[in-house]
């Protein structure tokens, strides 16, 4: 006999660093007969399902395609389902910045940022709550660049994206504080003491 259908739907998933395989398919035999056989499934890279075949599934973000089929068995012929699409999407990158604490040095502070993606982001300082004012060479190394004076500072973030995540960002927020500085004052040693005594 020949199988009645192999239906296998087309698949739109997110990108998530692990193989995302087909959905799966459903065999319909003849006369209402139940299969328990096994499905294999072959992923390709062109909408003919023609080109690159493998029977592992994909991981990276892109467009791939997908045949489902089965072998032959008593009574019936082997068969394949139709080609169909089978799409991963990029996943948001999404950026973490995390509140840098200093004391006033001179020096620039920078918050931490990372990313979901692990490329690095690219931080905008800022010195308002609502990120419209940049930090200048007044108050930080460079325009947008890490602030060094006291006060608190804002930031936002983004990241360029790659083949399996889109452009990421991040909205303003607290990002560094400075606080000043305390001097130590210094106590004289036994040998400024003497010095004094000497000289007056």
């Amino acid at each position: 006999f020949n199988i009645k259908t192999i239906a296998l739907t087309a698949k739109s998933a997110t990108y998530t660093g692990n193989p995302i395989p087909a959905n799966t398919a459903t065999v319909t035999l003849q006369n209402s007969e139940n299969y328990s056989g096994s499905i294999t499934y072959k992923y390709y890279t062109n909408s003919a399902c023609s080109e690159n075949e493998t029977t592992t599934a994909p991981t990276n973000a892109g467009q791939y395609y997908v045949k489902a089929s089965i072998a032959a068995f008593t009574n019936y012929n082997a068969a394949a389902s139709s080609c169909v699409s089978h799409k991963i999407n990029q996943a948001t990158d999404t950026i973490t910045i995390t509140k840098k604490t200093a004391t006033y040095s001179g020096n620039g502070v920078a918050a931490t940022a990372s990313a979901t993606s692990g490329l690095t982001p690219s931080l905008t300082y800022y010195s308002d709550s609502t990120c419209s004012t940049e930090t200048t060479t007044t108050n930080a190394t460079s325009a947008g660049g890490t602030p060094k004076n006291v006060g608190t500072y804002y930031a936002t973030a983004t990241t360029a994206g790659n083949n399996n995540y889109s452009e990421g960002s991040k909205s303003c927020t607290v990002a560094v504080e400075i606080s000043k500085y305390t001097p130590t004052p210094r106590m004289p040693t036994e040998r400024m003491i003497t010095s004094r005594l000497q000289a007056a």
